[in-house]
């Protein structure tokens, strides 16, 4: 299942959603990628380093730019076992900020979302109730998730997003958004409040998204998994292909 594919999808989401952010700041070469909201928060301030281009050699070009910027970032690449990578980040003052594998499945072999869950697509009649819930299993502010995920962007493009619904209470349990690009599925947002986790939400929120790509062509699904979450992803049928390693600073 091709990488490459899945980095492509991966980098057009942070376009995409940096891009609809008042702040954001989108600029590329064949290098690097800088995707950023401009706010207080690190992790969407990010600088992608492109395979083949060596982190080694774009981690003090990539910290100056967010620096410049009086801005906290985050660097991520391609996890290939080169330990100069590391080492140039550490050199500039960069921290480990942990690694997140990249996960392929092919979306004809993935059964469809079943029967007993009710998941229901994204528009502007259930958007607040739909960031409150990821907020709340994320455990990030809303306003933030508001600002990149305004109500304009769903169901607009390659964005389409759902929440799974508690059929006891009628309560919101569990998010995952849709990101298409190249006949590739790309599953963002999986997240589930801790009083609805191990209850099958958030599969069904992913089958969801998944069954969406399906319909739209997608031959491939990808996303990026917790450690939560692998276990669930590797039983639906998603396989590691690659790691990307991510070094904060400020």
């Amino acid at each position: 299942m091709s990488i490459e594919a899945a980095e492509a999808n991966y980098f057009e989401a942070w376009r995409l959603l940096a891009a609809n952010v008042a702040t954001g700041i989108v600029e590329e070469d064949d290098e690097i990628l800088f995707a950023a909201g401009g706010g207080p928060v690190a992790y969407f301030n990010s600088a992608f380093v492109k395979p083949p281009a060596r982190p080694s050699t774009c981690a003090r070009r990539a910290a100056a730019f967010f620096r410049d910027r009086h801005l906290p970032f985050v660097i991520r690449f391609r996890d290939e076992g080169d330990p100069a990578a590391a080492e140039a980040c550490e050199a500039i003052g960069l921290v480990g900020a942990g690694e997140s594998p990249i996960m392929n499945a092919d979306v004809d072999a993935m059964p469809s979302l079943g029967p007993g869950f009710d998941v229901r697509v994204v528009d502007a009649g259930n958007y607040d109730e739909h960031v409150e819930t990821m907020a709340t299993g994320f455990g990030l502010p809303a306003g933030i998730l508001r600002s990149f995920f305004t109500v304009d962007l769903f169901g607009r493009g390659p964005f389409e997003a759902f929440t799974a619904y508690d059929p006891a209470t009628g309560q919101p349990a569990s998010t995952a958004a849709l990101i298409l690009s190249d006949g590739v599925a790309g599953i963002y947002n999986v997240a589930t409040p801790e009083p609805f986790r191990r209850r099958g939400f958030g599969e069904a929120t992913t089958r969801a998204a998944v069954d969406a790509g399906r319909r739209h062509g997608c031959s491939l699904a990808t996303l990026q998994a917790s450690e939560m979450g692998d276990p669930i992803y590797e039983r639906m049928g998603f396989r590691t292909v690659a790691r990307w390693l991510t070094y904060a600073g400020e």
